[in-house]
């Protein structure tokens, strides 16, 4: 029985988690002052959170924070403690953990693409198109975080940035389909449609297999 496989998985995965908490929590009670053992039983109460067990996220959020009091100037430690935070959608928690990270390195790029993803979830986009031009001011050649503020911007309804961002973009990266095809939709909005058109048809030559790609170069050539 399928179901039965997979709550029998489900029950030793738990088991394992449960063996890998107490192995942590033994660590911290030999040795307290070292952060890493807490950082170490934060991990492992991530994978039980993924599992849904009880009390995983108290037992990981705490462990963060034990591990930033023992090492407050790591920033890594914050950046770890807001994806936690942002993954079970305390948004809130994470924006002010992204904070104290700032405070600790103020260009930390991790914490300002972080921050940019939170507050875009959020629906904050002026926002997140800030923390994401920071980002790209800071890594510059970094195609991913070129891409994010393109997309953002693009979803924010500022098509003219969003071109020129994603023009940027597949300088860095030639082969990115979907610069690509934001920087296509972008034009089209802009009434660039010959321009559209020409990276629709290289996303064509390049996708061969997909078919909605035909589809919007047929209605760019008629003007829509």
């Amino acid at each position: 029985d399928a179901n039965a496989s997979t709550t029998a998985v489900a029950a030793q995965a738990s088991t394992l988690v449960n063996l890998a908490l107490q192995s942590a929590q033994n660590a911290i009670a030999a040795d307290p002052s070292n952060y890493y053992n807490y950082l170490s039983a934060a991990r492992v109460a991530e994978v039980a959170n993924s599992l849904h067990m009880d009390k995983s996220y108290e037992t990981g959020a705490s462990a963060y924070l034990n591990a930033i009091r023992l090492n407050p100037q790591n920033p890594s430690l914050y950046v770890s403690l807001a994806r936690f935070q942002a993954a079970n959608n305390k948004l809130d928690d994470a924006i002010q953990t992204i904070g104290a990270s700032l405070q600790v390195k103020s260009n930390y790029l991790e914490s300002v693409f972080l921050l940019s993803q939170v507050e875009a979830v959020k629906g904050n986009l002026p926002d997140a198109i800030t923390a994401a031009q920071f980002a790209v001011k800071l890594n510059p050649e970094n195609p991913l975080l070129s891409f994010q503020l393109g997309l953002f911007q693009y979803t924010a309804g500022k098509y003219a940035d969003a071109a020129t961002t994603l023009v940027q973009t597949v300088k860095l990266q030639p082969d990115y389909a979907n610069a690509k095809y934001f920087l296509g939709l972008s034009e089209a909005r802009l009434g660039l449609n010959a321009d559209a058109i020409v990276q629709f048809q290289d996303l064509a030559a390049s996708n061969p297999t997909n078919t909605e790609i035909p589809a919007i170069i047929d209605a760019l050539k008629q003007g829509k």
